[in-house]
């Protein structure tokens, strides 16, 4: 509506007085009108096991043997865990702890390396070290935004590996980018 103003002026007993007057015409709208609505929301990085390392394969004596004919190389690895991650890249890092038979004192050669592989599919990025924190490594995902890992664990010795028993526990982290 358009308003029109209109300013009338009396003279009323020698004073002045003033009186105003509104009124209200329609004007002619057009033929469209529109508003907007506008939603946002955020959704942060994130990752799930979906299948955690289920099977694993315990160490079992090694085909290769030493010198002695002792046992050199005991091996196991694990079966594939599955991350639901909903993003383009993670970082992939890990923790290993290690138990095995006290060091000798004169047969030191003896003694067991451990060493653990982590293989991130689909990009077979590695992360591998003996023990302690491995550090981290960045791997793409698939279409999906999701990665596989398996991990591999090995103990070698020098000739054959000293007698008794060897454990690795390698805790596995992925976060997503």
């Amino acid at each position: 509506m358009k308003l029109s103003k209109i300013t009338k002026l009396t003279l009323l007993c020698g004073l002045l007085a003033s009186t105003t007057v509104i009124f209200a015409k329609e004007v002619h709208a057009g033929t469209t009108a529109s508003a907007t609505a506008t939603f946002s929301g955020t959704v942060l990085p994130s990752c799930t096991v979906t299948t955690s390392f289920g099977g694993l394969v315990t160490y079992t004596n090694g085909a290769i043997l030493g010198l002695s004919g002792g046992v050199k190389t005991l091996a196991g690895q694990s079966s594939l865990a599955a991350f639901n991650c909903n993003s383009d890249t993670v970082t992939v890092g890990a923790i290993v702890s290690v138990t095995q038979p006290p060091i000798p004192l004169n047969a030191t050669a003896i003694k067991g390396v451990h060493t653990a592989t982590i293989i991130v599919t689909p990009s077979f990025t590695l992360l591998t070290g003996q023990t302690g924190d491995l550090g981290t490594v960045s791997a793409p995902t698939d279409v999906n935004g999701n990665v596989s890992a398996r991990v591999i664990s090995s103990w070698v010795g020098g000739e054959d590996l000293l007698d008794g028993g060897y454990t690795a526990s390698i805790a596995v982290n992925i976060t997503a980018n």
